[in-house]
């Protein structure tokens, strides 16, 4: 059985893409505009698009099991839509089509998630394919929000000396120059 947390991602990341028409990858994500671009997915485009349209596919038929598992009755497709929520997610339950006491904390975040009402996001996330970024040394110096360097010269050791003790493991900064930010990824990422 899945937990809380992992039942709500999953449906998280459906209000993404349910009950919607088909959409191409570029239509989710911000994609990097040119080959030459770091993190370019023009190679894994079509992959990405089916991808997209078989996650858009599989949402909304989620959310129709939602809406027929919830409704009264004891139909086929209501039967069939409760067995799913119980087989993936634990969810059981009553002969009658009443959820079970100790599921009703899960279905409560089913039922919230696809019934919601949602702000749309005001622009899509990032989505970067293959390399999309360089290692700095912690004594290089660190940019600003524009790609700048920050004036006077602050290193990276400097400027994340208070939080980067406390990440786990040894963490690298990253420079990911199309969205002018850094991130600390662990060592065991970069093979080479």
């Amino acid at each position: 059985m899945l937990g809380l947390r992992a039942i709500f991602s999953w449906f998280t990341l459906c209000l993404v893409a349910s009950n919607v028409a088909a959409v191409t990858i570029d239509n989710l994500f911000n994609l990097p505009t040119t080959s030459t671009d770091y993190g370019t997915c023009n190679n894994n485009l079509t992959r990405l698009n089916a991808y997209s349209s078989d996650f858009t596919t599989l949402c909304t038929q989620l959310d129709n099991a939602v809406q027929l598992a919830k409704t009264p009755g004891q139909t086929q497709a209501k039967l069939v839509a409760r067995q799913l929520f119980t087989a993936w997610f634990g969810i059981r339950f009553n002969t009658d089509g009443t959820v079970q006491t100790a599921s009703e904390t899960a279905w409560t975040v089913v039922q919230v998630s696809f019934d919601g009402d949602y702000q749309a996001p005001t622009s899509p996330a990032n989505l970067f394919c293959n390399d999309f970024g360089d290692i700095y040394p912690w004594n290089s110096f660190i940019k600003d929000s524009q790609g700048n360097q920050m004036q006077p010269g602050i290193t990276v050791a400097y400027f994340y000396s208070d939080w980067v003790p406390n990440l786990p493991g040894v963490q690298l900064p990253y420079y990911v120059d199309p969205i002018n930010k850094y991130y600390m990824m662990p060592s065991s990422a970069f093979i080479g």
